[in-house]
């Protein structure tokens, strides 16, 4: 029965055998192929099997593969995806059907560098917790397999076989009539049969067997049996002669154990958990190296927490569907968004000038390195260059969510005309300035009001 350790978490994933996105909800996915979410996502660009209408040639040629398109999945299936491939994650089965689409179209979907380093430490941590459950269930069971030879009836019959196999080399006898035993070798197989009837009782077993079978056990074939056994006379004096050499090869191993397996169930603890030591030669009299490993393990989550080599400042490269279907008659390309930190203020400032929209965003106090991930709320103003409206306000406001691989999904509530907008970006590779400071922005955030009261 195999016996596997139990998943190792970090953040959003799990490794058991598979890395899994976890979204909550006790629904946990593994990570599906470009070519299976191509097959989900544009099943009429992948080709079905074709029908073959000779028969020879579909004799002759091998079996085509059917790519016919696949059964669509639940929602959480795909919120899993975009997990796995670092996209921004959303509930919405649709809205992530489309961010998996974009991607794939644009040729961005793929695994970031920062998941295949995190699945990579989670399989070794996870692989060596398997390795020392499976060593010390093995090392357990060892030591229960010879703590239950201490029971009278399974004490006698298991020393007499193991004693047949080592010092007679007739192990298959069975093989003609399956034991055969008369009622004075049960009688002598009982716990207070000494050492001397034991072998006699093997003897008589072998008397039944009309042909020997010394030539087919390959494990130690000695020549010392040449002749089959026939006279009672030799029969004994040979159960003498082996019943006093007998008792070195037939003390096993077995009964030193069980003398440590009869500990309290403490002791059984310690044996269970200190094969989950590193991999040490067996022994489990080395308790002192168990804590020294599980700090080990321990000591690496850490390792992705540190906000060193994250930059979030800086210009992104945005999509946002809700500026196309809002103005289909302007150019929505190349959309970009700027993100400042203000250290004077203690703010995040982000601008953007999409089509006919001017927005400026103000986030207090902004995303939090230790974690990324969790959504950061917003107040934004815009102004509208075809109605000269602006809109600022308490109403106004939103929320972004930033990631370890530099990216971010956010969302503007109550924007005019539209409703809610949804917009999504990568940073772009390079230095963190986006040519102005945080005066800048704040005067641009202060002269909506000036305008709009100025009037």
């Amino acid at each position: 029965m195999s016996t596997f350790a139990p998943p190792v978490r970090r953040g959003d994933f799990l490794y058991s055998s598979l890395l899994y996105a976890d979204i909550g909800n006790g629904n946990q996915h593994p990570r599906a192929s470009v070519a299976e979410l191509t097959n989900l996502l544009r099943p009429q660009q992948v080709p079905t099997a074709k029908k073959r209408k000779n028969v020879l040639s579909a004799a002759s040629e091998p079996p085509a593969q059917d790519f016919s398109p696949a059964k669509d999945q639940v929602g959480h299936f795909y919120t899993a995806q975009l997990v796995h491939y670092g996209l921004p994650q959303t509930k919405d089965k649709n809205t992530a059907k489309v961010r998996l689409l974009d991607a794939l179209n644009q040729g961005k979907l793929e695994v970031p560098a920062w998941i295949t380093k995190l699945e990579g430490e989670l399989r070794k941590e996870w692989e060596a917790e398997n390795r020392k459950l499976k060593k010390g269930a093995k090392v357990v069971g060892g030591i229960r397999g010879s703590g239950g030879g201490s029971g009278g009836r399974r004490s006698s019959d298991i020393p007499t076989s193991s004693s047949g196999a080592a010092n007679n080399i007739t192990v298959n006898v069975s093989l003609n009539s399956p034991f055969m035993i008369d009622p004075q070798t049960l009688a002598q197989a009982t716990p207070t049969s000494t050492s001397s009837r034991k072998p006699t009782a093997k003897k008589r077993k072998i008397e039944h067997s009309p042909e020997p079978t010394r030539s087919t056990t390959p494990k130690k074939a000695r020549p010392s049996q040449p002749q089959p056994i026939s006279s009672s006379k030799l029969t004994k004096e040979e159960l003498s002669a082996r019943a006093k050499s007998s008792p070195a090869p037939r003390v096993k191993k077995e009964p030193s154990q069980p003398s440590s397996s009869r500990a309290t169930p403490k002791s059984s603890q310690k044996i269970k958990t200190e094969p989950r030591i590193k991999h040490e030669s067996g022994h489990v009299d080395t308790p002192g190296f168990a804590p020294r490993s599980s700090k080990k393990i321990k000591a690496e989550p850490p390792d992705d927490d540190q906000p060193g080599p994250i930059l979030l400042s800086g210009t992104y490269d945005v999509t946002c569907p809700a500026v196309e279907e809002r103005f289909p008659h302007l150019d929505c390309s190349d959309l970009q968004l700027s993100l400042l930190k203000d250290d004077d203020r203690g703010v995040w400032w982000a601008s953007f000038s999409w089509a006919a929209w001017d927005c400026l965003i103000q986030m207090n106090p902004g995303p939090s390195y230790t974690p990324l991930g969790e959504p950061c709320s917003l107040g934004w103003r815009l102004k509208d260059n075809e109605t000269g409206e602006l809109r600022f306000g308490r109403n106004c406001t939103g929320d972004m969510t930033f990631f370890n691989n530099q990216s971010f999904h956010g969302l503007l509530y109550k924007v005019p005309f539209v409703g809610t907008v949804e917009f999504w970006g990568v940073r772009v590779f390079g230095i963190g300035e986006v040519g102005k400071g945080g005066d800048d922005f704040q005067w641009e955030w202060d002269a909506f009001v000036k305008e709009a009261y100025g009037r």
